[in-house]
């Protein structure tokens, strides 16, 4: 067993194209998400995301993202939780939706 590391090929799941996209009903909707909560620092920001259809974790999800604000976060109208190649606003890391996972994206706030 290894890891990979480069990225995937993929296509960016967007309102448009979700339904012929979307990996099992259980995926991400991007249109379809309510933000919990929110750290800034540093000209970064830390969300906790909840996606009322998916299954693992309730649907909540904690991402970091680089060089993005609180307000152009909470501005967005689709938030695909999905690492992307794609020139757009996009998660930087994600960690596991708990209280641990909480601390560590906000002590990665610190450190960038």
């Amino acid at each position: 067993m290894g890891l990979y590391f480069g990225m995937r090929n993929s296509i960016r799941k967007n309102g448009l194209n979700y339904e012929t996209e979307k990996v099992s009903e259980f995926d991400p909707n991007p249109t379809r998400f309510m933000i919990r909560k929110y750290n800034e620092k540093n000209g970064n920001v830390a969300i906790l995301v909840n996606y009322p259809n998916c299954k693992n974790y309730e649907g909540e999800k904690i991402i970091v993202f680089k060089n993005t604000t609180w307000e152009q976060v909470r501005n967005l109208k689709e938030l695909d939780p999905h690492f992307t190649e794609e020139n757009t606003i996009k998660p930087f890391a994600r960690f596991e939706p708990t209280t641990d996972g909480w601390l560590s994206a906000v002590a990665l706030l610190n450190a960038l």
